[in-house]
C-alpha cells in the first residue's frame, strides 16, 4: 500500500506538472496574441493621433484664413461706406451750387436721348 500511495502521489504530481505546463503554454500563447493585438492597437492609435494633429493644423489654418478674409471684408465695407459718404456730400454740394444758378429750372434740350433717368 505504501508503494501505491507513492505511485499515486507521483502520478498526481506528474499530472499536475503536465497540467501546469499546458496552462503555462496556453497562457504564453494568449500573452503573445495580446502583445500582437496591443502592437496593432498602438499603431492604429499613432495613426489616429497623426491624423488628428493634421486635422487640427488644417482647422487652425482655415480659421486663420477665415479671420483674414473677414478682416479684408470689413476693410472693404469701411472703404465703401466712406466712399458713399464722400459721394453723398459731393452730390449735396453740387445740388446746392446748382440750385443757386440761373439755369437750374431750364430743361435740357434732347435730354431723353442721353439721360438715363427722368
Amino acid at each position: 500500500m505504501n508503494v501505491s500511495i507513492k505511485q499515486f502521489l507521483l502520478v498526481g504530481v506528474g499530472v499536475l506538472l503536465l497540467a501546469s505546463l499546458a496552462a503555462s503554454a496556453y497562457l504564453f500563447e494568449l500573452t503573445q496574441l495580446q502583445a500582437t493585438r496591443y502592437g496593432d492597437l498602438q499603431s492604429q492609435f499613432k495613426a489616429s493621433l497623426n491624423q488628428n494633429k493634421s486635422l487640427a493644423i488644417t482647422v487652425k489654418t482655415l480659421t486663420e484664413e477665415a479671420r483674414q478674409a473677414q478682416q479684408a471684408a470689413d476693410v472693404l465695407l469701411q472703404a465703401k461706406a466712406e466712399r458713399n459718404t464722400v459721394t453723398i456730400q459731393t452730390v449735396t454740394e453740387i445740388k446746392e451750387v446748382l440750385n443757386h444758378e440761373k439755369c437750374a429750372d431750364v430743361p435740357i434740350p434732347d435730354a431723353a436721348k442721353w439721360v438715363y433717368y427722368h
